[in-house]
């Protein structure tokens, strides 16, 4: 709690006070994702941009190609309530099918589809998100590269274990039939 009591300038402190007071009122903790169904995105296969960490019922979702929500980027407009539900944007495509929960499936992905994708949820707030969309050459393997590296360590240790068993364990016999 912010004293203004002994403060130089109560004036200056009170202020000080009604600004911090303004930032908490007005900062919104609650943060929607987009997580990307598969993760790994290839070429003629299906993403679902899966929207993670709506707080309340959805009144309404938007969603973009690009950055900057407006108009001209709009792909695809949500309302729950209507019917149809949702609208074309000028950035539709045929591709691109709307999920009640505010995720967006695009299905046979194109080069072309590549890029940022927004989207703006209204709930009692409006939140947005953006992902950006880049197909793989290939989805990486099962292992990493440090489980790669460790299997491969414990190879060749195997093998160096190996041959100098044999190194001495041939030695070992041959000595032995010298001494009889």
């Amino acid at each position: 709690m912010i004293s203004c009591y002994k403060a130089p300038s109560a004036m200056i402190c009170h202020f000080t006070a009604l600004l911090c007071l303004a930032i908490v009122a007005t900062s919104d903790t609650s943060a929607i994702k987009i997580h990307p169904i598969p993760e790994c995105v290839q070429n003629n296969q299906n993403v679902t941009l899966n929207v993670l960490g709506i707080d309340g019922a959805i009144r309404l979702f938007t969603w973009y190609k690009g950055t900057e929500p407006n108009s001209d980027n709009q792909i695809l407009n949500y309302l729950p309530s209507a019917n149809p539900p949702f609208t074309k944007g000028a950035q539709y495509f045929t591709d691109v099918i709307a999920q009640p929960n505010g995720s967006l499936v695009i299905t046979n992905l194109k080069k072309s589809y590549e890029g940022n994708y927004t989207v703006q949820i209204q709930t009692a707030s409006i939140n947005q998100a953006i992902w950006d969309l880049k197909l793989e050459e290939t989805c990486g393997s099962f292992f990493s590269a440090g489980v790669i590296a460790g299997i491969v360590i414990a190879v060749l240790t195997a093998i160096g274990a190996i041959v100098f068993l044999s190194f001495y364990l041939h030695k070992k016999f041959n000595n032995r039939e010298m001494n009889i």
